[in-house]
């Protein structure tokens, strides 16, 4: 050890400075009063008695350098100017430089450490802050992206960025420190950039040098900086690559291009406007949606152009100046010409000329809120129609079991009752309630041919009289039992002969009358015809707009009831009134068909008092009567005929046939349209009257087979086919499958016989007739088989017959095929028997086995399934006519 331990009243005379005294674990056990003071202890034993409660730990933040500063005291014996941390008495920190060395202690073996401790606290903070500004000039150096340098007046190198460096090839530490004007240096400058450096060392002026190197452009700004007695301190120096800086220029400014051609060029309309509305730019689409020009906008506030009581802000969130998503949200522009258009915005916020501002893209979104309401509306009105349509139905379903209830209770009683009492009793009423049960399915069938827009209107000859009596004749049963004066009046310069469409205008009138009886609960209900006193309808030729209305004293319509009574399916509240049956269809039947004669129709009303429908339809007058008008003829038949009659319903069968037969006819029954045309194949018919809806074979498909048939005989028979089905959706199956007529169902007497009587002439046909009747398809052409055996009979009887024993083969092989799934075989054998086909000239037989080939082809195996059995038709009906022809000898 060193020398010898001092005293303790020597501490206070030899250190008047911080003097200590502690072991080698760090405890202080004897310190003078200036150190005690600075440790913020009043005495010494305060501060030993810390020591020995804990203190020691407190005393020293840093156990590592505490540890490191007695390591070296035990190793070297002596320390100067260490520095450590050190912790006072109320918790705060100061930094110490130590000075000390080890002495023997007052005992052989013992060793302690004495010395001071000097107070560097504000040096070490001084020593911290010119490290952070070293640091601060180095980050704000290397964030340059310019090489930077910074140098000494006498060149010396103080600081660098990592551009600078790197462009030399050089690290950070070899840069710093060396000097640029030594021959020896790394840090090797060009010459033009010495001279540079060199004149502002000189004069004290800034000064830029340009320097080129290899197709290289560089320019240096080399500036001076002073202190504060003007003396020069450093020099800043830096280096900019201006082929770069040229690059960007130009992508600056093809960006800018850019800009200005999306901004201008963009379909949709773009505004530009601060945080108070304020508007600083727009595009022409902008422009154009609010009718004004640019120039005129600019500085104008955007929610001057807004909906009132609206702004952009109000849709903005409170933070908007700080959030960097867009916002999307709707508006309504009040253009220039008070047009309002609806937008849709997009707003986010943008740097535009160094300022924070708001960018809007608004689309014009009006016609699509347009259709979407639309939309809506339509949605609204189908549900109200699905409404209405699932009310309609209960009604219908009501009005249909009504009177099917009575006509079932009318039938059994007539059936109890004995022999002697009179069945036309029950059966007029039976056919009353059946004629209302009518009329009802008449008129759902004509609102479904109205709205199909398939009705076509008749032109008949009456006068106002005979439509008027008819309907009174027919209601003024109904409005005396309800106790109800019914009266009518055709105006007297309505006298004469009409013509249009009679039956429509009976029935308008009609269903009027009857609406009107219905609502009346006493009072009267008056027709009355007149001539129209003016008329936008349209008038000469011998036009005129008549005028017919019915007038009640029923029940009224409520004032916001009126617009909803010419709907289909709507009945109308009937609040106390007495409970009233109907369909509802009624009104909105008579509605369309004023409207397709090319009239009009309104509605005059008061709740509680009355109601008077106005029909306002032109007619054309006729000056002459004509001889169809002069009365009615007995109907009777020109001559009887020998009719084939097919029914599946054995009850409408045995009706009809006994109908023909009381018109005079003979009648062949059968049950399908197999049977039809198997019977036409043995017998001569002058007619053929066919059901539509058959099992085995409908009517249309009979009709086909008997056309490609009739060939044989060289006539044309005519064919009528019956259906409850609409009028338009039988016409056009008529004319595809060659049917001369059509009787709709519910079929009368009179309709029915009148219909076969116009359709009985069955005179021969010559080749036009029969190229019609076939269509372009005939099962066989023997004048084929004439041309191809030079008209040798033994041969064509030949091929015949073994067409006839052969043919069936060809189905076999199909059908095997088709079991076993082989569509090559399938094809093959097809293909085969079309041209076997070919040689009879039947061109249906060709068609099918070319359906059965393009499905085996195609692995479809049910359509081949389909297929097949077209196919055994077609060579049923081929050997059944060719054996026809072998029987007559060819």
């Amino acid at each position: 050890m060193g020398r010898a331990m001092l005293s303790t009243n020597d501490f206070s005379v030899r250190f008047p400075v911080q003097a200590f005294r502690a072991t080698f674990d760090g405890r202080i056990v004897c310190a003078n009063t200036n150190l005690v003071r600075l440790l913020g202890y009043d005495a010494p034993e305060e501060l030993y008695l810390a020591m020995s409660n804990g203190y020691l730990e407190q005393c020293y933040p840093r156990p590592g350098l505490r540890d490191l500063l007695f390591q070296k005291l035990r190793s070297h014996g002596q320390v100067d100017g260490f520095e450590i941390p050190m912790r006072r008495k109320n918790g705060s920190v100061f930094w110490a430089a130590v000075h000390a060395s080890a002495v023997s202690g007052p005992h052989d073996g013992d060793a302690v450490v004495e010395g001071f401790l000097l107070d560097i606290t504000a040096k070490h903070s001084m020593q911290e802050v010119i490290q952070s500004s070293r640091d601060t000039v180095r980050n704000l150096l290397d964030s340059m992206e310019s090489h930077s340098i910074m140098l000494h007046e006498g060149g010396t190198v103080l600081a660098v960025n990592k551009a600078f460096a790197s462009w030399l090839n050089l690290s950070f530490h070899q840069v710093v420190g060396a000097n640029i004007f030594h021959t020896d240096t790394v840090v090797r400058l060009g010459s033009e950039l010495l001279e540079g450096i060199e004149n502002v060392l000189c004069s004290g002026m800034e000064a830029n040098v340009l320097e080129t190197s290899g197709g290289e452009a560089f320019s240096t700004d080399i500036r001076p900086v002073f202190n504060g007695d003007g003396m020069l301190r450093h020099l800043v120096v830096k280096r900019y690559d201006l082929s770069k800086h040229r690059a960007l220029r130009e992508a600056l400014q093809e960006s800018e291009t850019r800009y200005n051609s999306l901004f201008s060029q963009a379909g949709d309309a773009i505004f530009i406007h601060d945080y108070q509305g304020r508007i600083l730019d727009v595009n022409p689409a902008a422009a154009l949606l609010l009718e004004s020009s640019r120039e005129t906008l600019i500085n104008e506030n955007l929610s001057t152009f807004l909906e009132k009581g609206t702004s952009i802000q109000s849709h903005l969130n409170e933070d908007y100046s700080r959030a960097p998503l867009q916002q999307a949200f709707e508006v309504v522009c009040i253009t220039s010409s008070k047009r309002r258009v609806c937008l849709e915005l997009t707003a986010r916020p943008v740097d535009y000329h160094g300022r924070r501002c708001i960018l809007c893209v608004g689309r014009d979104v009006s016609r699509r809120k347009d259709v979407e309401r639309k939309l809506y509306e339509a949605k609204r009105a189908a549900e109200e129609n699905l409404r209405l349509k699932d009310e309609f139905l209960a009604n219908v379903t009501h009005e249909l079991r009504t009177p099917m209830s009575s006509i079932l209770g009318l039938s059994e009683l007539g059936l109890l009752k004995n022999e002697a009492s009179d069945p036309k009793t029950y059966l007029k009423k039976i056919h009353a309630v059946s004629d209302q049960l009518l009329q009802l399915v008449n008129s759902i069938l004509d609102l479904s041919v109205l709205e199909a827009g398939k009705l076509a209107l008749e032109d008949e000859t009456f006068h106002f009289d005979e439509i008027v009596g008819t309907v009174i004749d027919t209601l003024q049963y109904q409005a005396d039992q309800a106790g109800i004066q019914l009266s009518a009046e055709v105006d007297p310069d309505l006298v004469g002969f009409y013509q249009g469409d009679a039956p429509r205008l009976r029935q308008v009138l009609l269903n009027l009358t009857a609406n009107a009886l219905k609502y009346t609960n006493e009072g009267q209900v008056a027709v009355s015809v007149r001539p129209a006193r003016s008329s936008a309808l349209a008038q000469g030729e011998g036009l005129v707009p008549i005028v017919v209305e019915v007038s009640d004293t029923g029940i009224g319509i409520a004032a916001d009831q009126i617009e909803f009574v010419f709907e289909r399916f709507r009945r109308l509240p009937q609040e106390g009134a007495k409970r009233i049956r109907g369909s509802g269809i009624g009104l909105a039947v008579c509605k369309r068909l004023v409207d397709l004669m090319g009239g009009s129709i309104s509605v005059r009303s008061e709740l509680g008092v009355g109601s008077t429908f106005s029909v306002t339809v032109p007619v054309r007058r006729v000056e002459e009567m004509p001889a169809a008008a002069t009365g009615s003829v007995p109907f009777v038949s020109r001559r009887p005929l020998r009719i084939l009659l097919a029914e599946d319903d054995r009850i409408n069968l045995k009706m009809y046939s006994e109908i023909l037969e009381e018109g005079g006819h003979t009648v062949d029954c059968v049950l399908d349209g197999q049977q039809a045309v198997e019977s036409f194949m043995r017998a001569d018919y002058d007619l053929i009257l066919l059901d539509v809806n058959m099992p085995v074979c409908d009517g249309y498909g009979a009709a086909k087979r008997i056309r490609s048939l009739e060939p044989i005989r060289q006539k044309r028979t005519p064919i009528l086919v019956m259906s409850a089905l609409p009028e338009h959706r039988i016409v056009g199956e008529c004319a595809v499958h060659g049917i001369d007529g059509y009787i709709p169902k519910p079929v009368t007497m009179q309709d029915l016989l009148q219909t076969i009587d116009a359709h009985s002439s069955g005179e021969s046909v010559g080749e036009a007739a029969k190229d019609e009747c076939v269509t372009g398809e005939r099962i066989v052409d023997f004048s084929r088989l004439q041309e191809q055996f030079d008209g040798k009979e033994q041969r064509i009887r030949s091929v015949c017959n073994s067409f006839v024993q052969n043919a069936p083969r060809y189905i076999e092989e199909m059908e095997e095929a088709l079991a076993e799934w082989d569509g090559e075989r399938l094809y093959r054998v097809s293909h085969s028997f079309s041209s076997v086909a070919k040689v009879f000239g039947s061109a249906t037989a060709v068609e099918v086995c070319h359906d059965v080939m393009k499905a085996a082809k195609s692995c479809d195996w049910k359509s081949v399934d389909a297929c097949l059995l077209n196919v055994r038709d077609v060579v049923n009906d081929m050997c059944r006519v060719i054996q026809v022809k072998i029987d007559s000898a060819l």
